[in-house]
């Protein structure tokens, strides 16, 4: 069973796109159809532009977007693919890669999602920090355990002894030293401003929410799975509340992969720029298959893995 999973964010760079677009023509209308609802030419994004989340988490959805429309034209009509799961940012991919919001919808709530998220940073600036070596149930406790100002928690469960702490900047540096004082690998800093996936976001959450409320969200074409417990999200969840949790939650990525897993999940397939989710699921499951598209390269060797070397036309 093929499961579609969209990247989230962090692996963004100056000319991603920019391939695709130029070698298949369906990604090349996301991009003009993406870019008209924006405002601002996406694959013209430069390194400096991509600095900051107004710009990155559009283009990183409309990466994805592009790339998985890209690999359905070789899908056969009638069948959609098995699952679908997205890691934080990338459960915004799903919602259009899945049919439930139109992309103008789509893009008009990534738009507000950075500018909430930014208004919820200025307010209380935070951190995260990867903590690697590390078993989760240590990393939990050292957290429950910090007693100073501030708060600390897990926030993204990316895979076996790698988790993400969030948090205020204090809290979070706090409960870093103590993770190498435990034996952790790294405790390695993320370049973000905000305690993402925690309650600190909570302004953000209510107003996302309130935002959501308006919008159409449709019912998915296919199964597709939640970071917030790992479970197959229902189908007439109400997403609008969905969202405001899923910001202020943390991401349970590997339980979500597992649960895939079980379910029959057999052939993964990262959408997006880079290769993160393709390395995680490897740890978390060595005998998964695993492909990735991304370019007119990656999307050629992809459709040979999986449809054979005849399926090549774009």
């Amino acid at each position: 069973m093929t499961v579609c999973v969209f990247s989230g964010q962090g692996a963004q760079f100056e000319g991603m796109g920019q391939d695709l677009a130029a070698n298949n023509a369906t990604a090349k209308l996301v991009y003009e159809e993406c870019s008209e609802y924006l405002g601002f030419d996406v694959l013209g994004l430069e390194a400096r532009h991509l600095a900051e989340t107004r710009y990155s988490q559009p283009a990183i959805v409309v990466l994805s977007l592009a790339a998985y429309r890209a690999f359905a034209e070789h899908i056969p009509p009638g069948a959609p693919p098995n699952f679908m799961a997205g890691f934080s940012l990338g459960e915004y991919s799903m919602l259009g890669a899945a049919e439930i919001l139109s992309l103008k919808d789509l893009m008009d709530l990534l738009l507000k999602r950075s500018e909430f998220m930014q208004q919820a940073c200025d307010a209380r600036p935070g951190g995260m920090c990867a903590v690697i070596g590390l078993d989760d149930a240590v990393v939990n406790q050292l957290c429950e355990e910090y007693d100073g100002p501030g708060i600390v928690m897990g926030a993204n469960y990316n895979a076996p002894g790698q988790i993400v702490i969030s948090g205020d900047t204090i809290a979070v540096d706090a409960v870093a030293a103590a993770c190498r004082e435990a034996g952790a690998r790294r405790a390695v800093k993320l370049a973000v401003a905000g305690a993402f996936h925690t309650p600190l976001m909570k302004d953000a959450a209510n107003a996302i929410r309130e935002y959501a409320a308006a919008l159409t969200f449709n019912p998915p074409q296919c199964p597709i799975y939640s970071n917030i417990d790992g479970k197959p999200i229902s189908r007439d969840i109400p997403f609008a509340d969905y969202l405001a949790r899923h910001m202020i939650s943390p991401v349970q990525w590997t339980q979500e992969v597992r649960q895939i897993v079980v379910d029959g999940g057999q052939q993964f397939i990262e959408f997006g720029p880079g290769k993160t989710l393709v390395g995680l699921i490897r740890r978390i499951d060595k005998t998964q298959s695993i492909a990735r598209v991304e370019d007119s390269k990656t999307l050629h060797q992809t459709l040979t893995k999986i449809h054979g070397p005849e399926d090549q036309e774009s």
